[in-house]
């Protein structure tokens, strides 16, 4: 009986990757097989293969191919310091000082700490070798502007080309005092944008009680991050966004903007014409604009999107691939090149062909735990041992009543 409960509970092996246990494939073309190559992830794949994408394998004829798969997302990465204020002073009417830069090798951000509101301004930048000397190298004029009163925001850094000068000169327009600079940082700013690639589609159904309503749909699996908006003219608009799942409940608010504003002969422009989501918003979600009393948006276009998957490999001379997935029971791989891979800008992007059912496809024989699967047995056997063991405690207990005097 003991060994019978064991076998029962015992755990099968780990499954392992095999062509016929795949559902779907797709054709990798590499057009630089001396290079690192990298194919994107789409929508067909999401569609089949599993959420983590765990349930992908690279081959090579019957040779399995290490990858990496690597995430394109946003990072920023920022060495910083505060620069010392000299000569600061009123010239012409305007704030002038220079800036000394005492450990940073290379920079390319001047943050200025302005104690001041409600103003739009020009910051000019000059590199100079010392404080005072008339050889000056022009490294471009910023607009700098607090418009919080406005709900804009405000923005003092200035993002200069890569700069290695020890001692900058800068030039403020009249807005701005001398009094009213109360410090300045310098910054090694390196900054990575994230890429997006669609994941499904929207469709403009039209205004109804001031809402502008937007119907979309998204494939399953698909990590949806963002939903970028297309506005046409360029009138300024500030709009609510409201998101509701396929239920109607409310999943999220945001807002969508562009604003253009001239002032003192300083244009600021700013926009923002997609909104953050959550991948658990649901394959099907409306979205609704706020129109209030003005005239519907002049919304061309709305489209979901994923941040970017990347699977790297090394073709190693070859130039045909076959990518699989489609297998729920395979753990993710683990391998030696995504453990050291680092991303490099040379890597090429090999094309993926259309998707197509695995044609050696089999489906994975029912790997459960044999407990699980003749669980009926183990049923009917737990019924007969508690049927014995009630038969032999009612025995127990007429063999142990006293008997009648």
């Amino acid at each position: 009986m003991i060994r019978v409960v064991l076998l029962a509970l015992a755990a099968t092996a780990s499954p392992q990757a095999s062509l016929e246990y795949f559902s779907h494939v797709r054709d990798v073309t590499v057009s630089n097989p001396a290079r690192h190559n990298y194919v994107v992830v789409d929508g067909k794949a999401w569609e089949h293969a599993r959420r983590d994408l765990g349930d992908a394998r690279l081959y090579q004829g019957n040779t399995q191919i290490p990858y990496a798969l690597k995430k394109q997302e946003a990072a920023i990465t920022r060495t910083e310091e505060e620069a010392k204020i000299l000569n600061l002073g009123t010239v012409n009417g305007g704030t002038e000082f220079d800036l000394k830069i005492s450990n940073l090798l290379e920079y390319d951000r001047v943050n200025l700490h302005i104690a001041a509101s409600n103003f739009v301004s020009t910051a000019s930048v000059y590199g100079v070798s010392s404080p005072g000397v008339r050889v000056r190298t022009e490294l471009g004029s910023y607009t700098i502007y607090d418009l919080t009163k406005e709900g804009l925001g405000s923005n003092s850094v200035l993002k200069l080309p890569d700069t290695s000068f020890r001692f900058l000169h800068l030039r403020l327009a009249k807005s701005i005092l001398p009094e009213q600079l109360k410090s300045a940082t310098v910054s090694n700013y390196q900054e990575k944008k994230a890429a997006w690639t669609p994941a499904g589609s929207c469709q403009i159904l039209g205004e109804k009680n001031k809402y502008t309503n937007i119907s979309c749909h998204v494939p399953v699996n698909f990590p949806l991050a963002r939903v970028e908006f297309k506005v046409s003219g360029t009138g300024n608009f500030r709009r609510s966004v409201s998101l509701m799942d396929s239920k109607g409940a409310m999943a999220g608010t945001s807002s969508i903007s562009r604003v253009r504003l001239t002032t003192e002969g300083s244009t600021v422009t700013t926009e923002e014409l997609g909104i953050a989501v959550s991948d658990d918003l649901g394959k099907d979600f409306t979205i609704s604009v706020s129109n209030g009393d003005d005239p519907p948006l002049g919304i061309t276009a709305v489209q979901p999107l994923a941040v970017e998957h990347r699977i790297y490999f090394n073709p190693a001379g070859n130039s045909t691939f076959q990518l699989y997935y489609g297998d729920a029971q395979l753990d993710s791989p683990s391998y030696d090149y995504a453990k050291l891979f680092q991303e490099e800008g040379a890597a090429t992007q090999a094309q993926m062909g259309g998707e197509s059912v695995n044609p050696a496809f089999q489906g994975r024989p029912d790997q459960r735990p044999w407990s699980e699967r003749h669980s009926w047995i183990l049923w009917i056997a737990m019924l007969c041992v508690i049927g014995v063991l009630a038969v032999l405690a009612l025995r127990g207990f007429r063999n142990k009543t006293p008997s009648a005097a």
